[in-house]
């Protein structure tokens, strides 16, 4: 069932000083990444990420992005190495979408590493000219936020929705006073504001400049076709590769980040199960926000790629409830098709048994793998026979796995 599971990675706001540093100490994958990041970018990052020296610069745009992108992928490539971990899917928050290209086989390191940099520079060079921040918005619907943003806009478009991250979360972007404005019009409305401490509007059309600039240096780069689905927080939609992905890249620096967007076509693609690589919690935190149907995993709570396997992968005591869920999954999906006769009876058949499996292990029976094992492959025919094939029915039964894995035989 590895198509329902997803790579995800955030963008800049959480990095720290020592972000990473576990696993550095740990692992040669790790400091491998860094090394080769340090040779091509003439930045010595363990010093920049490990050094409390380095604190304020790391706050830093080019800082932040290169400092966080280079422990997204050092993350990523040690657990994929130690763990075995793969993913049908793959996502990133602004900066994170880099990331995820990279992971997902789309853009070598080195032209990865590079390209987050110019987009530091050009972002902090344009934004630095147009005296603009950024604000949270908590508690109010997109499209009322947006239409308070449009009235009070002029013609160029000063303030405008740049984050859609939770159904009731967003944040604008636009010139500092109407920022201010608007604060004062969405808590009226019952909402709750937050100014972020940023150097500019981001993901807003006053950064077409550096939108305009960012295809000049994309222009130059090789982005082929990911080896798995990455989506695209401008569309939703996946990455094509190419000049495609190259428009989308310099497009995401004037469009609004579609997070929530992100999260609904997860979902609608059956992931069940998402791993958060890079410093920080916070998609995480937004998943567990938006939908109930996504198990989260965030990197950030474990200090060993076992540790975080250990507690993704199911135990004897977690079998039961296995059999359990199946036995709810058989009953609650519906059919999309009309079943024939045949489908009816083999219907029947694999309910019955998974109520005698669930029946067996309320009586105390002990439920080992193999009764698991039993039950899936029972609900697999069911849902088969309901109509439900591939990743739809393999987002099934996942669902019944709880968004975890089962231990190797």
């Amino acid at each position: 069932m590895e198509a329902a599971t997803a790579a995800l990675f955030p963008g800049i706001g959480a990095q720290r000083v020592g972000m990473g540093k576990k696993l550095y100490d740990l692992f040669a994958v790790y400091r491998e990444t860094l090394t080769e990041a340090s040779d091509e970018a003439g930045e010595d990052f363990a010093t920049l990420l490990f050094d409390e020296a380095n604190k304020e610069r790391l706050g830093r745009q080019e800082q932040a992005q290169l400092g966080t992108f280079v422990t997204s992928v050092a993350m990523y490539r040690t657990y994929a190495a130690e763990s075995g971990m793969s993913f049908g899917h793959y996502a990133g928050h602004s900066l994170g979408e880099i990331s995820a290209l990279c992971a997902a086989g789309a853009l070598d390191f080195p032209s990865a590493l590079t390209l987050v940099r110019r987009r530091a520079e050009i972002i902090r060079e344009v934004a630095g000219t147009l005296g603009g921040t950024m604000m949270w918005v908590i508690n109010l619907d997109a499209e009322y936020v947006t239409r308070v943003c449009r009235r009070l806009s002029g013609r160029g478009a000063d303030l405008s929705v740049s984050a859609v991250d939770a159904p009731r979360q967003v944040a604008i972007s636009g010139e500092t006073a109407l920022v201010g404005r608007a604060a004062g019009i969405l808590e009226a409305r019952g909402g709750m504001v937050y100014p972020l401490r940023m150097e500019g509007p981001y993901h807003s059309p006053m950064m077409r400049p550096a939108a305009e600039r960012m295809a000049e240096v994309l222009a130059d780069v090789d982005i082929a076709v990911p080896r798995a689905t990455v989506l695209s927080t401008v569309t939703g939609e996946a990455h094509p590769g190419g000049a495609g992905s190259r428009a989308l890249l310099a497009d995401q620096l004037v469009s609004p980040v579609r997070w929530l967007t992100v999260q609904r076509a997860l979902a609608a693609h059956h992931v069940r199960v998402a791993v958060e690589f890079g410093p920080g919690t916070v998609l995480s935190f937004l998943l567990e926000k938006s939908t109930d149907s996504i198990r989260p995993w965030p990197v950030q709570r474990y200090d060993t790629p076992s540790a975080l396997k250990d507690a993704m992968t199911l135990g004897a005591d977690d079998f039961p409830g296995v059999v359990r869920r199946c036995l709810v999954v058989a009953a609650a999906t519906p059919c999309r098709t009309q079943p024939s006769a045949a489908d009816r009876e083999r219907m029947d058949a694999a309910y019955a048994a998974l109520q005698e499996l669930d029946g067996r292990a309320g009586d105390g029976v002990p439920t080992g793998r193999a009764e698991v094992a039993d039950a899936l492959a029972r609900t697999g025919g069911l849902l088969e026979a309901k109509g439900w094939h591939g990743a739809a029915k393999d987002g099934r039964l996942q669902g019944a796995l709880d968004g975890r894995l089962l231990p190797v035989p």
